[in-house]
């Protein structure tokens, strides 16, 4: 900063013009093995059987999207992150990216309780209305959101919360 008022900036010369370099991006889906489900994903039943044997394996929360085409049939199964005993970050943006590179229809959300209590804490309900608030945004059907745990499930759906979620 310029504490004297009567000097005026001096203007830096430059003796090489500027240049602005582009770097050419590409995005691309690669595809390492076939989806593991070929019928629509209509129950949630279903959705947990996806699960099942992986979860009793997690020792960590860890965050999954389920991408799924507009006939409810599994595109992809994205790890969104990986966290501690007690909780996983979770940023709308990083949910959603796979979902937009998949051209996905519709997403599930997914999360497990290694302690293995399966009732939604307050951040687990203000995360899941915030994740369709975004969903919304960017006309993907946000279907359910599901807290797995080794032995049984717990689905917003099926436990009448997801119309009690304000949009």
């Amino acid at each position: 900063m310029n504490r004297d008022t009567n000097k005026q900036p001096q203007p830096v010369e430059r003796k090489e013009p500027m240049s602005w370099r582009t770097y050419q991006v590409r995005v691309e889906i690669v595809r390492e093995i076939p989806a593991p489900y070929g019928e629509p994903l209509t129950f949630p039943p279903d959705v947990y059987e996806l699960f099942r044997e992986d979860v009793a394996r997690w020792d960590r929360e860890r965050f999954i999207t389920v991408l799924l085409d507009a006939s409810h049939r599994v595109l992809g199964v994205e790890e969104v992150s990986v966290g501690t005993l007690t909780s996983a970050p979770v940023h709308p943006r990083e949910v959603m990216k796979a979902a937009i590179l998949t051209n996905a229809a519709a997403i599930i959300l997914i999360h497990n309780h290694p302690t293995g209590e399966l009732r939604p804490s307050l951040e687990d309900i203000a995360i899941t209305q915030r994740l369709r608030q975004v969903a919304d945004l960017l006309q993907i059907r946000c279907l359910d959101h599901f807290i797995i745990g080794p032995t049984s499930y717990f689905s917003f759906v099926e436990n009448d919360m997801w119309g009690q979620l304000p949009k």
